[in-house]
């Protein structure tokens, strides 16, 4: 099932930036179901509305804020959204010369 975001909405799926063999590390004793959810994520662009003014394109990396992100169950499946005006920054990987 496709799915067109309108309204200035961006359609986007969860980027792991950690390195592989990377572990997060704990610090503090909590108890096991408590999870840590940092205040700022790093997603994918799948799609965008017609009438988003930001400037992303599909598959370029956005940073935003993790409270801002709507998740919609239509039909079975997982949709991740979040409003244009959340967008915090494009997230460029550098690139090595060799």
């Amino acid at each position: 099932m496709n799915f067109t975001p309108c309204n200035r909405y961006i359609l986007i799926e969860e980027v792991d930036l950690r390195s592989e063999g990377e572990e997060d590390k704990v610090c503090v004793l909590v108890p096991d179901d408590y999870k840590v959810e940092p205040l700022y994520g790093c997603y994918r662009v799948l799609d965008f509305s017609e009438d988003c003014n930001i400037g992303v394109l599909v598959d370029d990396n956005i940073v935003v804020q993790n409270s801002m992100i709507e998740t919609l169950d239509i039909e079975g499946g997982q949709h991740m959204i979040v409003l244009e005006n959340y967008v915090v920054g494009v997230y460029y990987e550098e690139e090595t010369n060799v």
